[in-house]
């Protein structure tokens, strides 16, 4: 027979022996090469290393014999295939292998018995790649197993001479037998170290414990240090005990569990109660204990193995958990709005007191079970809601809204709701509701409602009430301005038209008191916009310094008569072109500067002007006003700013007046987010002094203030016996690059002249007050003029307007310019250009006579001799004045008496400007102006200048006019200055 099994001998692993002479060196070598194996065996640690060194150590040592051993996993897949002395055809085999083509040695001893025995494998094993191998040779094939756990095959080709021996198929046999019990062991050893490394890097401790005595320990993972604070070895050499460890209010329980379940025969594994264990430091930590009983049938149990897992953090978040819910149930059942959970198709499942108070019921209890329709006012309203509502919980949206529903009682009461569902897909899994009583705060919009319609009722009565008090404040000032207008311009043409001296005098009386009338009514009619908080600013650019010398000229005479000197001092540093209300700015200013001249009887007054703080785009001003007057004390200055309020009595009877103009400036200056006060001692004078906050212009809006390169390097003298006056004009002349002088009086100024003079560094100008005590400026003028030393000097005159007016006496005394003070920057410039400049152009004196500045300046009336202005008034009086005063500045007059005469002459006549009155029968001035501008009406000339001419001055009216497309605005009484002004603007 070619094939034949073998059946693993029973004879305790001894193979009987009895060789022959032939055999005995053969076996002699073959013992060799086990005892060689045996030593690999018991240091093999790798399996495929093993089988590698076994197949070397078999082919090497033994002349004629190949091997190979293949290693199966559990499925008996190939995992590892070794060979020697196959040559190319080991490759061959581990390809059919891989396949799953077991060779029918290997199968056998897989499938059907431990070895096999093939004395032919050429003809036996011809679909094998080793056949041709084992011509002269036998096969051995064993199977490598331990237990139950089948590991490989191993397969030897020995020559035939020894295959057929007993004690060499003993020798593979107990070879056979040792590999496979290496290979179980280094299995189970590497199955060991896996469940070691997995345990000592979990947070699991494994113990196990044997039944002998007092259950000692026979192995504990290496990571008990962690979680008791104890080391594996501790355990092992029985220094500690593990029930030592236990916290003494657990130790019994979990004594008593580990008793009753190792009694137990039915009990394979049991889980502890949690219990603590207390570490050497004292803290403490929750443990859950898996306990695995080992039992055999002959001794029963064996051995307890427990796994040990740290729950601590899992404890502390249960605790923190169940306080969390017994919070979140506090909240819930004392909240101050109502929650209800329903279920399964609408039905009430869980609620709290809130909701039982808000719909009636005695408590949550009460309502267990009831459908949602019982909330409802109607199952129409039930059906609605739900079809309106719910689709919004399947979408996954929170809503909230607000709904009537019904208490117990049938009664309806208003509710917030806001749904939102657990499980949108689901909604019977339950709907979670806040609900709100909203019954209280419905009442208060009612009644809040009801209240505003009474406040809107109220409202509109005082708008209308409002309305009628501007109507009135407005016809007020249109019906006192009016007869004003006729009384202050009449009296105007009427003291130019050559009077005798009682007649003057009594005219002048008239025009004086008029302008007090004036006066009063502007503050009285300010103070009632104030009131009706109707009083607006304006928003406009302007020139502060043009502003301030203009408001100081327009105070000279008044203060010239007095023989007060009026000074005006801007600080160079501060910003000239500004945005703002220019109008309210000198209204404030000319109150202060009114009351200075008033209460003043001798001595200066100085206006002046500095900058108190300056960011990008805006600038903070302080305004002062100084003067010599009577002084107040500490309990005047207190009250000075209330309304209706002066000094006392005796200033009222003395020198007249309201009371309100401070009050006035007081409330303008803090709307322009600034203040007023004074500072005064009584008899010494005051100074008073006004903040305000204004915008800068943009940047490109600044104008040059370089004067040409012709004036810089003047030598200039100043002579005036008042420091103060001479400090400006000094601060002015410098700040231009010129060099300046000064001196206090005549014998000063001649001394500086000749000494100068005489040292080669004469003065190029001296600029010379009029009136100086002792010898005055006209005086000192001729003196110089007609000294040959000094006559090279030109000279300008500081003066009054009167002076400037004898322009004979001027030219005498060698004056080439007059000045009136307090002298405008541009009027200063302009006059050095005049005399300083051509000198310094010509090397010679240009000998002119004198000019007023504003001569030279200001467009002469006359040059307005050709144009030709349409009047449009319906008042006679105002007609007759507002002609006088065109006539007088040379300006042909058409008159219309409404819009609708002046629309008539447009549509015939182009005219050069129009005056237009706004209040006016049959066609206002607002209307007529609409008419002008619009393209499709039949006026000649749509863009001809319109100027506003009314006698309201509400806040508005200014606004009014601009956007009917007016170009300007001038209030009545017309002033023959503020005509003119506009006349030279707009011709």
């Amino acid at each position: 027979m070619s094939i034949s099994s073998e059946h693993r001998t029973t004879s305790g692993g001894s193979c009987q022996q009895n060789p022959s002479s032939e055999s005995s060196a053969h076996t002699l070598q073959f013992l060799k090469v086990l005892r060689t194996i045996n030593h690999l065996i018991i240091s093999a640690t790798d399996p495929v290393q093993l089988i590698r060194q076994v197949n070397q150590a078999l082919t090497q040592n033994l002349e004629h014999y190949a091997s190979w051993i293949a290693l199966l996993d559990n499925a008996n897949r190939l995992t590892a295939l070794e060979s020697s002395g196959m040559d190319e055809h080991a490759e061959q085999l581990r390809a059919q292998i891989e396949e799953g083509a077991f060779p029918r040695c290997m199968a056998h001893c897989v499938t059907t018995s431990p070895s096999l025995i093939v004395e032919n494998p050429a003809a036996a094993c011809d679909r094998c790649p080793l056949s041709t191998e084992n011509e002269h040779r036998s096969g051995l094939s064993y199977r490598l197993s331990h237990g139950e756990r089948i590991y490989g095959v191993m397969c030897v080709s020995v020559p035939r001479k020894y295959a057929g021996k007993e004690e060499e198929q003993c020798y593979f046999r107990e070879l056979a037998r040792d590999l496979g019990f290496a290979l179980g062991k280094i299995e189970e050893s590497h199955q060991l170290r896996l469940a070691n490394d997995i345990i000592d890097h979990s947070h699991a401790v494994a113990f196990l414990w044997e039944k002998q005595g007092s259950w000692p320990v026979t192995y504990a993972s290496r990571n008990t240090l962690g979680l008791l604070g104890h080391a594996s070895g501790d355990f092992l050499s029985g220094a500690v005990s593990f029930r030592d460890l236990i916290h003494p209010d657990d130790r019994e329980v979990v004594l008593r569990e580990a008793e009753e379940n190792i009694g137990n025969p039915g009990t394979g594994c049991f889980e502890h109660s949690d219990y603590r264990v207390v570490k050497p430091d004292g803290s403490m930590v929750w443990i859950r204990d898996i306990t695995s009983i080992i039992r055999s049938e002959e001794s029963g149990i064996r051995r307890c193995e427990s796994i040990l897992f740290d729950i601590t953090d899992q404890k502390h978040a249960e605790e923190q958990l169940k306080a969390t819910s017994c919070q979140l149930q506090h909240i819930f059942e004392n909240a101050n709005i109502g929650i209800m959970m329903i279920k399964g198709g609408r039905y009430f499942f869980k609620g709290n007191q809130r909701l039982a108070d808000i719909l009636g019921y005695g408590s949550p209890d009460e309502m267990q079970g009831i459908s949602m329709k019982q909330l409802h006012l109607s199952e129409e309203r039930y059906r609605e809601f739900g079809t309106k509502h719910y689709e919004k919980l399947r979408d996954g949206e929170q809503f909230q809204v607000e709904y009537r529903l019904r208490r117990k009682n049938g009664e309806p009461v208003w509710c917030s709701l806001s749904g939102k569902a657990l499980d949108p897909a689901n909604l019977d899994s339950g709907v979670i509701w806040i609900i709100d009583d909203l019954e209280e705060r419905k009442k208060a919009e009612r009644l809040l409602q009801e209240s505003n319609e009474r406040l809107k009722e109220a409202t509109a009565r005082a708008e209308m009430a409002n309305k009628a008090k501007s109507d009135f404040l407005a016809n007020m000032s249109h019906e006192i301005r009016t007869p004003l207008n006729g009384v202050i311009g009449m009296t105007g043409i009427l003291l130019e038209s050559g009077l005798n001296p009682s007649q003057q005098r009594y005219a002048e009386i008239i025009n004086s008191s008029s302008n007090t009338l004036l006066n009063l009514v502007n503050d009285i009619l300010d103070f009632c916009k104030i009131e009706a908080n109707m009083l607006t600013l304006e928003e406009i650019d302007f020139d502060l310094v043009e502003l301030v010398e203009d408001l100081a000229n327009s105070f000279a005479h008044k203060a010239q008569e007095k023989g007060l000197e009026l000074v005006c001092r801007i600080d160079e540093e501060v910003p000239r072109l500004l945005v703002g209300d220019p109008g309210r700015i000198r209204q404030i200013l000319a109150n202060l500067l009114g009351n200075a001249v008033k209460f003043t009887e001798q001595g200066e007054i100085v206006l002046g002007v500095s900058l108190e703080s300056e960011e990008r785009t805006i600038t903070s001003l302080r305004f002062s006003v100084q003067d010599t007057g009577i002084g107040l004390d500490a309990e005047q200055s207190a009250m000075l700013f209330e309304q209706f309020t002066q000094a006392d009595t005796s200033t009222t009877r003395q020198y007249g007046g309201t009371g309100l103009g401070l009050a006035i400036a007081k409330e303008l200056a803090e709307r322009m987010n600034g203040s007023i006060g004074v500072e005064s001692r009584k008899g010494e004078g005051s100074e008073f002094h006004v903040t305000i906050r204004v915008k800068k212009q943009e940047p490109d809006a600044k104008r040059t203030q370089n004067l040409p390169d012709d004036l810089r390097g003047l030598y200039v003298l100043i002579v005036d016996d008042n420091a103060t006056n001479r400090e400006i004009l000094s601060s002015i002349l410098r700040s231009w690059g010129i060099r300046v002088r000064e001196a206090d009086g005549a014998c000063s100024a001649i001394g500086q002249l000749r000494r100068e003079s005489a040292q080669g560094r004469a003065f190029d100008i001296a600029i010379i007050d009029m009136q100086m005590p002792g010898i005055d400026g006209l005086q000192l003028g001729e003196t110089i003029h007609h000294d040959p030393d000094l006559g090279d000097t030109d000279m300008i005159m500081l003066t009054s307007l009167s002076m400037c007016d004898d322009r004979a006496a001027l030219e005498k005394a060698g004056f080439r310019e007059c000045l009136t003070k307090p002298t405008r920057r541009n009027d200063l410039k302009q006059a050095l250009l005049r005399t300083g400049g051509v000198k310094k152009q010509d090397g010679e004196h240009a000998r002119n006579k004198p000019r007023h500045p504003q001569d030279g300046d200001r467009k002469r009336p006359g040059e307005a001799r050709t144009a030709t202005v349409l009047l449009v008034e319906d008042n006679k009086t105002n007609q007759l004045v507002a002609q006088c005063m065109l006539k007088k500045l040379q300006v042909r007059t058409d008159t219309a008496e409404n819009g609708r005469e002046a629309i008539t002459l447009l549509e015939k006549n182009r005219y050069d400007l129009v005056l237009m009155d706004i209040q006016m029968p049959e066609m206002d001035g607002l209307e007529a102006t609409k008419q002008i501008r619009n393209p499709s009406s039949p006026i000649l000339d749509h863009h001809v200048p319109v100027i506003a001419l009314t006698a309201h001055a509400m806040s508005g009216d200014r606004e009014t006019c601009i956007d009917a497309g007016m170009d300007d605005y001038l209030t009545k009484p017309i002033q023959m200055d503020a005509l003119s002004d506009i006349l030279k603007k707009y011709l």
